[in-house]
């Protein structure tokens, strides 16, 4: 009896050694966010936008991770990205944040993808982008949404089509510079930005018959490159 008495409150102690650390992680997460982020107003949250479109990389908010430069670790949360606006949101005890302080982020994972927040391709001013090869040289992709005008019906056969909005998506590379470029055509590739390792890269895109217009492709040839000792 004594034994099953000792086991109960070293049971209860665990238990409540475990809550009191889950709150600590918590409320250190919550004032780590505090810093970078700004509430968003319930009214902005629930309001139509004028137009019907895609603004949202993902309507839901998913499971994911924030690493600050000044963190260690990375902190969990609920996000999504609101392309529209390029920037990320949140949820944090059922408020939802946007965050603001995006030079302060080192990375942001959603799923199986992975923003960075750096120097941008437009000009002098920094953007989010998908990371989907790292290393040496990034391939990474830029998300914005476009305007697309609507059509007028011209007869009883034809429905009207209004103006709406659609998510683009561009690929792009970065050095190890930091500097952002558009992907040139496979000769410049290989011969300009892979310099260093132009005949490996020549006869892997030669041997597995890979275009630089297909992002797929692109993902095996930076991943090679990457790879290459």
């Amino acid at each position: 009896m004594k034994d099953f008495n000792r086991s109960i409150i070293v049971l209860f102690g665990c238990l409540f050694i475990s809550l009191n650390l889950n709150a600590q992680v918590n409320s250190q997460t919550q004032i780590i966010f505090n810093k970078y982020c700004d509430k968003l107003n319930p009214h902005i949250l629930s309001k139509e936008f004028n137009l019907k479109g895609e603004y949202y990389l993902d309507n839901s908010f998913e499971e994911g991770l924030v690493k600050f430069t000044n963190s260690d670790t990375p902190s969990k949360t609920r996000l999504r990205y609101f392309v529209f606006n390029q920037e990320f949101q949140l949820i944090l005890n059922e408020d939802t944040l946007a965050l603001n302080k995006s030079d302060k982020i080192e990375y942001i994972k959603i799923k199986d993808s992975k923003f960075i927040y750096t120097n941008s391709h437009l000009k002098n001013s920094k953007s989010y982008y998908e990371i989907l090869a790292e290393g040496k040289i990034s391939l990474l992709k830029f998300y914005q949404c476009k305007l697309i005008k609507g059509k007028e019906n011209v007869s009883s056969f034809e429905e009207k089509i209004p103006d709406h909005y659609i998510i683009q998506s561009k690929l792009f590379y970065k050095t190890d510079k930091q500097i952002v470029s558009k992907i040139p055509t496979i000769k410049t590739l290989t011969k300009e930005i892979f310099k260093d390792k132009n005949k490996e890269l020549s006869n892997f895109i030669k041997t597995n018959k890979l275009k630089h217009k297909k992002e797929s492709d692109l993902i095996k040839i930076f991943n090679y490159y990457n790879s290459i000792k």
